[in-house]
């Protein structure tokens, strides 16, 4: 998958592998819970960071971002959006 495709429709507020509920799900956690999620199931998580960057297209990544446990699910939203975040920090002129 082509992810700066991804990060670039990003940027202009379009988020293309979640759902929008999936979205409002992940925010509703707590950060606490999210780490201890990360803590918990890493190598889960790893697996599937992997498995959506090296399928073939979005329409794959969707439905398997959609399968996943909502848990590892929220983690990848929150993943995301700090890697989003940081892209468009990186962006912009210091002052």
């Amino acid at each position: 998958m082509d992810t700066n495709r991804l990060l670039d429709a990003g940027e202009c507020g379009t988020h293309l592998l979640f759902e929008h509920q999936a979205i409002e799900e992940a925010f509703a956690q707590r950060v606490e819970d999210l780490r201890g999620i990360v803590g918990a199931r890493l190598e889960e998580i790893h697996a599937a960071v992997e498995h959506v960057v090296s399928v073939p297209d979005l329409p794959a990544a969707q439905r398997f971002v959609s399968r996943l446990p909502s848990e590892v699910r929220h983690v990848l939203v929150m993943l995301y959006f700090e890697l989003l975040e940081g892209r468009v920090r990186a962006k912009q002129p210091l002052h």
